[in-house]
């Protein structure tokens, strides 16, 4: 973690991360929006919001890194 006021490379990594899952998600939505006969309407942010936190959830789980 870097001190107040300030970013460190690590810091830089994680945001850009947490970028692209939140990207991926309306990616994903919009890509799933093409398919004939779907249509999220008025939710379509809602499902965009969910498929980020799937992304990253299946980021983690693939993940493969053991803690010990």
């Amino acid at each position: 973690m870097s001190e107040k006021y300030s970013l460190n490379k690590t810091d830089l990594i994680a945001i850009a991360k947490g970028a692209g899952l939140a990207v991926g998600g309306v990616v994903v939505t919009y890509l799933i929006e093409l398919i004939p006969n779907v249509d999220f309407g008025a939710n379509g942010e809602l499902v965009a919001a969910v498929l980020a936190v799937i992304l990253n959830f299946a980021r983690k789980f693939l993940e493969g890194k053991n803690e010990s």
